[in-house]
């Protein structure tokens, strides 16, 4: 067993890479197409990658980023660098690879086009024509990323609008990865309400099949040491344990990969209970990080119950959810504390919206809870089998 990799496996926290990295098939071709698309009009490209905390969206703007490096000039950004033309103009040039090598050659020629361009009103019909040259070789795009658009899209309005609207002179993507609401907070900004029917890509849930891949390359990269079918099983519990969720995976592996240290990894004297354990131990601790915010910390329960309720359909007849809030907090006996501590209903309905745990509907006042298996760990800490009605050991409410 590789000792060195497993404990490099248990160490980190990062949750922007996917070190075995699987599926997501419908989303990379819609990345590619962009990136196609974008040689064919001066105007930057919008792709928009969003869902629930946990679906993957960052690890796939990284595993795009690794995977396509050779032919696109990949630059990271923040609201500091669109903060205007010169901000991003630098930050490409930073960005650009200082080797000898095709990227950096590819690089060098970007940045030179898109400084002249944005030093520009309008680009000229030499600069538009070298960009055309480095298009037809295929090697010519940029592509910027933005990550947590939903929190920061609108404090770099300004250039995203001009991106949008007359590009940087090269063919470029703009890629952004956020919440489920960061479509509605890039189409708040005026001239960006319509980025095209493809601009929006819905991050959802990974197939058991893909869970299962990540974990048997997991597997062969750990040198685990059993049978085709203990490999095979131990791939089939981790995608079980993760519930089609790319977080949930991560714990999921995390445990697996920790009860193979302690058996030298050997599959054949594995705990699969010990294991299960461990990845909602895990699962249990990302959901109470959902859940860190002030607001929240007045009564921990309370926003449990209302993803409790929200789960078993207390807004779909159209109820608003700052009022099903507030009945939480009143049932509770809770008002006058929240009144004293200059907290309201609503601000506890857009705090659950601003850290992810619910997420809009398709129609007014329609909720739902953004992890699916959140509620379910919801009903458990409450002490109630299904999130809907309380048990006889349960918490009344």
């Amino acid at each position: 067993m590789d000792a060195d990799l497993a404990e490099r496996l248990l160490g980190t926290d990062d949750r922007d890479v996917a070190r075995f990295f699987a599926g997501r098939e419908t989303e990379i071709a819609s990345f590619d197409a962009a990136v196609r698309f974008a040689a064919d009009k001066p105007q930057a490209t919008f792709r928009i990658y969003q869902g629930a905390p946990g679906c993957g969206k960052t690890s796939l703007a990284n595993h795009l980023a690794r995977t396509r490096s050779k032919d696109l000039l990949f630059v990271t950004v923040d609201p500091e660098h669109l903060r205007n033309a010169d901000a991003l103009r630098m930050r490409i040039r930073a960005a650009s690879p200082t080797s000898g090598n095709s990227a950096a050659r590819i690089g060098s020629a970007l940045v030179e086009m898109v400084s002249a361009h944005l030093k520009s009103a309008v680009a000229a019909d030499g600069l538009r024509a070298q960009a055309a040259k480095l298009a037809a070789r295929g090697t010519s795009r940029l592509v910027l990323h933005l990550d947590e658009a939903h929190a920061r899209a609108l404090a770099c309005a300004d250039v995203l609008r001009d991106l949008h609207a007359s590009g940087v002179g090269v063919p470029c993507v703009v890629l952004m990865t956020g919440l489920g609401h960061t479509k509605r907070t890039v189409a708040s900004i005026p001239g960006l309400s319509r980025l095209g029917d493809n601009a929006v890509v819905e991050m959802g849930a990974m197939s058991a099949a893909e869970c299962a891949q990540s974990t048997a390359a997991m597997l062969e990269a750990l040198k685990a040491t059993g049978k085709p079918a203990e490999h095979t099983d131990a791939a089939a519990l981790a995608a079980e344990l993760a519930q089609g969720w790319p977080q949930h995976l991560r714990s999921a592996q995390k445990a697996l990969c920790g009860e193979l240290v302690r058996v030298g990894g050997l599959l054949q004297d594995i705990d699969t209970e010990q294991i299960k354990a461990d990845a909602d131990a895990r699962q249990a601790a990302y959901y109470t990080e959902r859940l860190d915010h002030p607001i929240f910390g007045i009564d921990p329960v309370l926003a449990l119950r209302v993803v409790v309720k929200v789960a078993g359909g207390a807004t779909g007849d159209g109820r608003r959810l700052e009022h099903l809030c507030g009945d939480v907090i009143a049932d509770a006996g809770l008002s006058e504390l929240f009144a004293a501590r200059g907290a309201t209903a609503t601000e506890f309905a857009d705090a659950l919206f601003e850290k992810g745990v619910l997420s809009r509907g398709p129609r007014r006042n329609e909720w739902s809870v953004a992890i699916p298996s959140m509620a379910v760990w919801a009903a458990g800490e409450l002490g109630t089998d299904d999130g809907t009605a309380p048990t006889e050991h349960g918490t009344t409410w």
